[in-house]
């Protein structure tokens, strides 16, 4: 899966966009209060890898992105610098909010669509000169993939699965496409996957959401 966010976009052989990233699988409407909150001096990069996680797509509910230095090292230490004052801001104003885990878990944040705001904001006064855009407005990951005109197979399941059964309708359809043409007069009635490919499909997605589950991600 391909992250597309606008925000992240740079031309070809570019220097990547770096900085701070607020995430979560939970989506708005649910109010989550709970975010992992992370550095990356390439942040398109860094949010593709968490579809890992979170094979159904998760919600960006802020989004810094730092000036572009020139050099490696200084965009790792400018966006490090942003981080330890971003987590030195949440810890003045409470020492509730940084939550720790059994897991190792470290970079967890109990805060408030309110809180976000007026920390982000701090942020901006002590580091404007090395930010180029805050961005706190919910974004989700997989916005681009849900907004396309899909056929869906079969209503009731998750996205992942869905998304999985489409490329093989696709490439079923195509077969097809190709049969008709080639054989005009016997073309073939079949063009959804065969049960037993699309039970895989189902199989495979459970194996790694229980995986997920048992490692505490979700």
């Amino acid at each position: 899966m391909v992250l597309k966010i606008k925000q992240l976009d740079v031309p070809k052989k570019s220097v990547p966009l770096g900085g701070l990233y607020v995430i979560s699988p939970i989506e708005p409407s649910a109010k989550p209060d709970l975010f992992k909150i992370g550095k990356s001096i390439n942040l398109k990069r860094r949010l593709n890898s968490y579809h890992i996680c979170f094979p159904q797509g998760f919600f960006i509910y802020a989004l810094l992105i730092a000036k572009t230095a020139k050099s490696r090292p200084l965009r790792i230490e400018e966006i490090g610098n942003l981080e330890t004052t971003l987590f030195e801001i949440i810890k003045t104003r409470s020492d509730t909010h940084h939550k720790k885990y059994i897991s190792g878990a470290r970079e967890m944040f109990q805060l408030s669509p309110k809180d976000m705001n007026e920390v982000f904001t701090e942020l901006q006064k002590r580091k404007g000169d090395i930010i180029k855009i805050i961005h706190v407005d919910p974004i989700s990951s997989i916005s681009h993939i849900e907004a396309k005109d899909y056929s869906i197979p079969d209503e009731g399941k998750t996205t992942a699965e869905n998304l999985a059964a489409v490329k093989l309708i696709d490439k079923a359809v195509k077969q097809t496409e190709r049969f008709i043409a080639k054989h005009p007069e016997k073309p073939p009635t079949r063009i959804q996957p065969k049960r037993k490919v699309r039970e895989s499909i189902k199989s495979r997605y459970e194996k790694i959401r229980q995986k997920h589950l048992d490692l505490g991600v979700y």
